[in-house]
């Protein structure tokens, strides 16, 4: 990665704000990046929240209970055709599983960055990932080329979304 990563816009970020007004107008269960925000409410999250389709909705419930926990996360309700987590205490879920036979991930270049209290957080998502049908797309630890103190681990969910657990939170403002 060369220095101008930081200061230049990525081009696929550009692309996938583009691609979410047509997606959304098509299927709002399409996924998008997204940063959850440790408070309730902040401005520091561009979105306010996430729905993911899942093919198999009763897996991907035992996958995302395990990973969410280890962030902090918890279920907040569940349906015959859907499953929110968010913030303990909050009625505002911020991730949404949607049951959906033709649910596929977007593709290279997508993932969804989940903020990790701590580091252990990062190791106990990822032992969580691998211990509940993910696979591993990269180990926890520090990832220098994203900032000095970044860490960080990555997983493929059993529906094949990349996810990533990282901390330190994103600096507000």
């Amino acid at each position: 990665m060369t220095k101008d990563r930081v200061s230049q816009p990525r081009p696929f970020a550009s692309a996938m704000l583009t691609r979410w007004g047509a997606l959304r107008r098509v299927d709002c269960r399409r996924c998008f990046s997204l940063r959850l925000s440790q408070t309730s409410g902040s401005r520091n999250s561009m979105l306010g929240h996430i729905s993911l389709g899942v093919r198999d909705l009763a897996r991907a419930t035992v996958f995302y209970d395990a990973t969410m926990s280890a962030l902090g996360y918890t279920r907040l309700d569940t349906d015959h055709k859907s499953v929110g987590y968010g913030l303990p205490g909050t009625r505002n879920d911020r991730l949404r599983l949607f049951q959906r036979d033709e649910a596929a991930p977007p593709g290279p270049g997508f993932h969804v960055a989940f903020v990790a209290p701590s580091q252990v957080a990062v190791d106990r998502f990822h032992d969580a990932a691998l211990r509940n049908g993910g696979s591993d797309q990269g180990g926890p630890g520090l990832r220098p080329q994203y900032g000095p103190n970044y860490y960080a681990a990555f997983v493929v969910d059993p529906d094949g979304y990349k996810l990533e657990a990282k901390h330190p939170p994103p600096p507000e403002g």
